[in-house]
């Protein structure tokens, strides 16, 4: 089953710029960070309110106790960006 992320996050994904797709993709593939940096770096990439990168961080998978699932959160993200990039949609 696909993850659902929350709208405000699909429409700022959808609409973001060339470059920001890029830094995305770039934070994806960094093992060195861990999946609750990259989140906050996307936020930050995508210009989010502290409300829609907690509203994020909330939707995503988590285990038990309530650390955040690592593969299934980069799946998640990393297919809406692919979507994205398929698309050549740009803000």
């Amino acid at each position: 089953m696909k993850h659902k992320l929350p709208k405000k996050v699909i429409t700022a994904i959808k609409g973001c710029s060339e470059a920001q797709l890029d830094a995305m993709f770039g934070m994806l593939k960094y093992r060195e960070v861990g999946i609750l940096r990259k989140i906050s770096a996307f936020a930050v990439i995508l210009h989010l309110s502290e409300e829609e990168k907690s509203e994020l961080i909330d939707s995503l998978p988590k285990a038990s106790d309530g650390r955040i699932l690592d593969k299934p959160s980069r799946n998640a993200i990393c297919d809406l960006l692919i979507e994205r990039a398929s698309n050549g949609e740009e803000g």
